[in-house]
């Protein structure tokens, strides 16, 4: 009764075989949320920019970071999900107390963080905190925002008190981290060329547009890196994050947007550099492909030391963990060898128990291919009623259409702007160029064309091709 049903099994096996791999080769819809994680190659990720840190910091490692601030810096695995339910307001008194000397302290000198609380709290400390390091935050949760818990704000401002580096862009920011800095944030939002600008001392205003909109112009304020036109960045909203209040005496500001409004920051604190820039979205994959955007993202990071990086992908995702029944089986080395097993179980079955049990089918010959016998009839047809002009006219609106697909230029005025644009492109010489549109346009404006004239018109054609990147 089984080898009866057996084919019933294959039949409805390779129906589930086929709905897996229809389901896999069907392309998923782009995915427009930000990220800004490096393993997301969507538009708002960040697996460009991770790409090229060590172009941008040469010879130095780039470290990948998964757990909060105060894991990283200290080594203590405190629970982060069990921190982030704590209420630190009335938690305990040494770390308030060491966080009211952050606030109230100068930020030139680390020795002002000197009291016994917090001489307690960072007591304990981690390697990666033995030489000068850069921390990168790039984005985070809730749509590019810089949001972590109070702990972590403490042990991020003695890290950097310390004469380390921390480079952060996001749109919103922790008001404890703002109020300890002595910043404020504002945003100025752009709704069809209408401007409203708000200010908001915690998390730089939550008003959210559903409309994709193109965000204001950003540049740099030194003359040595300022571009000629300013740079231009896609976002999902249309808000543009801008920073309303610093103390000059020590930060400097290194860029503004088309506003006037400053939006990238150097903030001395103690012995080390805050990098704090507001369009974190001028850093993802979408911008950076858009031409001169990864400019930008070049000089903005150029400001930073040549040291050991570390790349936060905690605050963006949080810890990697199993969501899914796959996963989790992919996870547990038991598991993972029984789902492999099986699979191939499964395939060898269907390779030796799916013999053909009937005559075999005798092989057709498919139709031959007939496509240069036509090509070669059409040619001796042009060929034998003599119309060159008709062929030549076809010729050249062949070529002018491929100049305009693969080149992208206009074909429409054969002038300085056409010649500069197609010689830059194609790697051919203007004056190469100029002879060959000059005798298609001497064609063009003849009623007749000769024989020579269009094999001529042909070998030119032939000849660019040739030359062309």
């Amino acid at each position: 009764m089984l080898k009866g049903q057996l084919k019933y099994i294959l039949v409805l096996l390779l129906a589930m075989v086929l709905l897996v791999v229809v389901q896999l080769s069907t392309p998923p819809p782009l995915d427009w949320s930000p990220s800004f994680s490096r393993e997301d190659k969507i538009p708002y990720g960040n697996f460009i920019l991770f790409a090229l840190l060590p172009d941008v910091f040469p010879r130095t490692a780039v470290s990948i970071v998964q757990d909060p601030i105060y894991t990283v810096l200290t080594g203590d695995t405190i629970d982060a999900e069990a921190r982030l339910n704590r209420n630190y307001a009335s938690g305990s008194d040494d770390a308030d107390d060491a966080y009211d000397d952050y606030r109230d302290a100068e930020p030139d000198s680390a020795a002002t963080f000197d009291s016994a609380s917090t001489r307690s709290l960072f007591r304990s400390k981690s390697a990666i905190t033995q030489r000068s390091t850069t921390y990168m935050f790039i984005g985070g949760n809730y749509v590019g925002s810089f949001l972590p818990d109070k702990l972590d704000v403490e042990y991020l401002l003695q890290f950097v008190s310390e004469g380390n580096t921390v480079f952060i862009a996001a749109q919103r920011f922790d008001a404890s981290f703002l109020d300890t800095l002595r910043l404020r944030v504002g945003n100025y939002y752009e709704v069809a060329n209408l401007g409203v600008k708000t200010d908001n001392a915690e998390t730089g205003g939550g008003l959210s547009l559903e409309s994709k909109l193109d965000s204001l112009g950003i540049n740099f304020i030194n003359p040595a890196l300022r571009a000629k036109s300013d740079y231009r960045t896609r976002r999902t909203d249309g808000s543009h994050a801008y920073f309303t209040r610093f103390d000059s005496l020590k930060a400097e500001a290194l860029g503004m947007n088309s506003k006037g409004y400053v939006n990238y920051l150097r903030l001395r604190f103690g012995k080390g550099f805050f990098y704090l820039n507001t369009v974190p979205y001028a850093f993802t994959n979408y911008n950076l492909m858009m031409a001169p955007n990864s400019e930008y993202v070049f000089k903005a990071l150029s400001y930073l030391p040549v040291q050991p990086v570390l790349w936060d992908e905690f605050y963006k995702v949080g810890r990697r963990e199993s969501r899914t029944p796959l996963r989790y089986i992919l996870s547990n080395e038991a598991l993972r060898w029984a789902y492999y097993l099986t699979i191939a179980s499964a395939l060898l079955f269907i390779t030796f128990e799916s013999k053909r049990r009937q005559r075999i089918i005798p092989v057709v010959a498919p139709p031959p291919n007939m496509a240069v016998e036509f090509v070669e009839t059409v040619g001796r047809l042009y060929y034998q009623n003599g119309d060159h002009k008709d062929l030549a006219t076809k010729k050249i609106t062949f070529f002018l259409d491929d100049l305009r697909s693969s080149y992208m230029v206009r074909t429409t005025a054969f002038d300085a702007e056409f010649y500069e644009t197609l010689a830059r492109k194609s790697g051919i010489a203007e004056s190469d160029l100029k002879t060959l549109f000059t005798f298609i346009t001497q064609q063009g404006m003849r009623s007749s064309v000769s024989e020579i004239d269009l094999k001529q018109l042909s070998a030119m054609i032939d000849n660019f091709y040739k030359k062309s990147n």
